[in-house]
């Protein structure tokens, strides 16, 4: 498996609403603001949807940052 898919993989845990806001920002390279009327939500509620998915993959991925880490210091 490759760094993107179990990227991939940790972001289809995380509730729809972040998981959704999440992609459209880092996947899509959208704004906040035109998450905001994607989703038909508010701005704040976009900021906390990608803050909590930021926060829960943190946690999910932490061994493969270790690895990546890991990675490119012994080169």
């Amino acid at each position: 498996r490759n760094i993107r898919e179990v990227i991939e993989q940790s972001v289809d845990k995380l509730p729809i609403k972040c998981a959704q806001a999440f992609r459209l920002c880092y996947f899509h390279d959208i704004t906040q603001k035109e998450i905001a009327e994607i989703m038909n939500i508010s701005i704040r509620t976009v900021e906390s949807h990608v803050r909590k998915a930021i926060s829960i993959l943190r946690i999910d991925l932490q061994k493969l940052l270790i690895l990546v880490f890991l990675f490119f210091s012994i080169k």
